[in-house]
C-alpha cells in the first residue's frame, strides 16, 4: 500500500517547477530544497510531486533528470487592459 503523503505548499511546488527550467537530476532538486528550507520535503514527497508533474505533462523525465515544460494558457484566458 502506498503511503499518503502530505501536500507540498504551492510555494515549494513553484520553486521546484522553476528550478527545473533546465534539466536537473533528482539529487540536485532535493539538495536545492534541503539548502532552501529549514523543513525541506522528504525525498518521497519530492519524488511524488515530480511524478505528478510528469503525469500531468508539466515536466519531462528521463534517466532520473527532470525538465519543466512550458504550459500554454487556454485561448482567451489572457486579460486585456
Amino acid at each position: 500500500e502506498t503511503p499518503v503523503l502530505p501536500t507540498l505548499s504551492g510555494r515549494i511546488q513553484t520553486r521546484i517547477f522553476l528550478y527545473c527550467d533546465e534539466q536537473r537530476s533528482f539529487n540536485f532538486i532535493q539538495q536545492m530544497l534541503d539548502d532552501s528550507y529549514a523543513q525541506a520535503p522528504a525525498k518521497e514527497q519530492t519524488r511524488a510531486l515530480l511524478d505528478r508533474f510528469v503525469e500531468y505533462g508539466f515536466m519531462f523525465h528521463e534517466d532520473d533528470r527532470y525538465l519543466s515544460l512550458a504550459v500554454r494558457k487556454p485561448r482567451g484566458s489572457l486579460k486585456t487592459r
